[in-house]
């Protein structure tokens, strides 16, 4: 009977190290795709920027 409680024990440790394996890698997936969406207006600022400086001397 101990046997099978600590079966049941460690099978729920591993469901709950998949579960926040997986919550990691959706919290990864989101800030990629948040960074993936301030990348334009990034690149959109340094070009500006470059233009600005190059026409100023």
């Amino acid at each position: 009977m101990l046997s099978q409680r600590h079966h049941r024990l460690e099978a729920k440790g591993s469901e709950e190290e998949q579960e926040r394996e997986g919550v990691m890698v959706i919290a990864g997936l989101l800030k990629d795709r948040v960074d993936v969406e301030k990348e334009p207006a990034m690149k959109k600022q340094r070009i500006q920027g470059y233009f600005e400086n190059r026409s100023n001397p």
